[in-house]
């Protein structure tokens, strides 16, 4: 009898259900179709087996018996295929009340076909010397069809859902209904194999490895389940709109150092099985040092919360030594976050946006938060689009000098365009680009942009004899920032002494031996370096003393305050002619009026920047300007 592959199948199901059951699982709706799935294929085999076996020996057997296992056989295919289906529209964003709909639909289609099945009659071919057992007729015609229309449905749904399904789990969900297709054209054209059954078993065996193994979820350290079972479970919830909450739990601060890092891990160990053994929450590690909690309702949350802050108060550790005082995030307003991911993303937000700015360790994420979340996550999105479509403008002000009386130079100021061709001002995307990293590609992007500029426009001829390019605190801390400016200068086989770079004062205290050696480095290659922001809350002469730059720029502000404030002008005073006498230049950064220009003048400053000139300029009008204003005289 040809049950050899059918006995290999059942081997291979029961291997997968033994480890199976014996693991931890999330509770998702997936793993219970999938161990439905288990349980049909294994009496599908087993029913193909006693099938075989019946078949062989039918001369001896009742034929009302054979006729029953045989056609238990067959339906359990058909019950196999609409489970099947099941599984892969778990995947669906779709809502518990439209899955159930589906799945009464599909189980009135099953039904007519089960009921065709039984009612229609099933012929067997025997040849013994051939050791060839297989039926054949009209219910087996009827099971085809049926298992077919189910095979379609599932590719057309899984093609369907390429852009909001995991694309690696539609390729494994196209290989497992390759092998139903495969197995079946296989076992119609040849007599001698029956391998439906068997290619059933390979299929389960291979989406238990790639996506059904509980072990894929765990964290090998923790026990807890993993972010990856964090995103797949929170994904079911949004999906099927249920109510949860989230709590972040996150272990790296330390109040103590004193106390041995061991020491310290133990206790936050014995913490997170603390709050792992509490009932009706799942527990997640997400990374090293922080703990997700999910709550199934607003009772629970607020009881265990109040649980948690006292047991927290007791202490950890031998003799409850060791005080831990966690970072904790609470997410009520999840309704507000659309994926899994947005919830992560929020938590980090949170924790860089918040925390940081106050003594409490504490943070509950209100619909405000929220938003400015998404706020943020739109702006970096429009940062990388624009530098991905060739969207960043660079636009010039011009900066006048008052001994020379015309326009000897220019701030190079970056812009962003956004898909509709609207300016969006920095003040909305600079600050994002900094704290998300992307201010090293921007910067760089701007300064590429600024040297091309110098290469196809001639500076003698405009009259301008450098361009000034601002240096965030990032782009200063970055070790490759000299490399990497120099190789665009020789790239664009630009001058030197056409730059100048603006740095901040903020950026002198960060990382001050990175921003030296690059400073020192671009120097000597011949670039030239102002000090940006002076008197801007930190203006400290040492940083001039220190900083070797060229040029001083006082800030809007402080010019604002000379006019507005008697001690500030004494204090810009004094400031001036301390940077005069080191022989450095002053620039005057927000002139607006001719009052304003004559004072500075007065004073002598040695350049003006201002709109009493000029707003900055996008390039083909910056180049206009010039043009006339530089002939004319000012």
């Amino acid at each position: 009898m040809n049950i050899e592959t059918q006995c290999c199948g059942l081997a291979i199901l029961f291997f997968v259900l033994f480890f199976y059951v014996r693991q931890r699982k999330l509770g998702l709706k997936n793993e219970k179709t999938y161990l439905i799935l288990l349980f049909i294929t294994i009496a599908s085999v087993v029913f193909d087996i006693l099938s075989v076996v019946l078949i062989y020996n039918k001369d001896n057997l009742p034929i009302l018996l054979v006729n029953i296992v045989a056609k238990a056989y067959l339906i359990s295919l058909i019950l196999l295929g609409v489970n099947s289906l099941f599984y892969i529209i778990g995947d669906l964003r779709v809502t518990l009340d439209d899955f159930y709909k589906t799945m009464c639909l599909y189980l009135i289609w099953t039904g007519v076909f089960i009921f065709a099945v039984a009612i229609l009659p099933i012929d067997y071919i025997v040849d013994k010397n051939k050791n060839i057992v297989f039926c054949a007729g009209p219910s087996l015609i009827a099971t085809y069809l049926c298992v077919a229309s189910y095979l379609i449905q599932a590719l057309h749904i899984n093609f369907k859902a390429k852009n909001y399904v995991n694309q690696e789990r539609r390729k494994s969900i196209y290989y497992w209904m390759g092998m139903w297709i495969a197995s079946a054209i296989f076992q119609i054209l040849s007599e001698r194999f029956l391998i439906v059954g068997f290619a059933c078993s390979m299929g389960l065996l291979f989406i238990y490895i790639k996506f059904e193994n509980p072990d894929l979820n765990m964290d090998k350290i923790t026990g807890l389940f993993n972010q990856r079972a964090f995103i797949t479970y929170v994904n079911q919830m949004i999906q099927t709109k249920q109510e949860y909450y989230v709590v972040a739990i996150a272990f790296d601060f330390r109040n103590d150092s004193t106390v041995e890092q061991s020491v310290f891990d133990s206790a936050i160990m014995e913490a997170v099985n603390y709050i792992n053994a509490k009932k009706d929450i799942t527990v997640f590690i997400n990374g090293q040092d922080e703990v997700l909690v999910v709550y199934k309702n607003l009772k629970l949350l607020r009881e265990y919360g109040l649980e948690l802050e006292e047991r927290f108060e007791k202490g950890w550790g031998t003799n409850n030594a060791i005080i831990l005082s966690p970072y904790i995030i609470c997410i009520k307003e999840t309704r507000l976050l659309k994926t899994p991911e947005d919830i992560l993303t929020c938590i980090r937000y949170l924790r860089v946006n918040n925390i940081d700015k106050t003594d409490s360790h504490f943070v509950y994420a209100d619909e405000n938060m929220i938003y400015e979340m998404y706020e943020q996550h739109r702006k970096v999105k429009l940062i990388v689009d624009s530098m991905d479509n060739d969207r960043i403008e660079v636009f010039y002000q011009p900066i006048f000098s008052t001994y020379e009386q015309f326009f000897i130079s220019a701030e190079a100021l970056v812009r962003i365009r956004d898909e509709k061709g609207k300016i969006v001002p920095p003040s909305e995307f600079v600050e994002i680009a900094e704290k998300n990293g992307l201010i090293i590609q921007l910067g760089e992007i701007v300064f590429r942009k600024v040297c091309q500029f110098l290469k196809n426009h001639s500076p003698s001829e405009l009259g301008i004899k450098y361009i000034e390019v601002n240096l965030s605190m990032i782009q200063c801390e970055y070790v490759k920032l000299a490399d990497d400016y120099i190789a665009i200068m020789q790239q664009y086989d630009i001058d030197p002494k056409w730059i100048n770079l603006e740095i901040t004062e903020s950026a002198s205290t960060v990382s001050k031996t990175n921003m030296l050696k690059n400073i020192d480095r671009l120097r000597a290659y011949g670039v030239h370096f102002s000090l940006d922001d002076f008197g801007t809350g930190h203006s400290n002469l040492n940083y001039i003393v220190d900083m070797p730059v060229n040029i001083v720029k006082f800030d809007k502000e402080m010019i604002n305050s000379y006019f507005e404030n008697g001690k500030a002008k004494y204090v810009m005073e004094a400031a001036m002619h301390m940077i005069q006498g080191m022989n450095l230049k002053i620039v005057s950064e927000g002139i607006e009026d001719e009052t304003q220009y004559n004072k500075m003048y007065e004073l002598g400053i040695n350049y003006i920047q201002g709109y009493y000139f000029s707003k900055p300029l996008p390039q083909d009008e910056f180049i206009k300007y010039l043009k006339n204003v530089n002939a004319k005289g000012v």
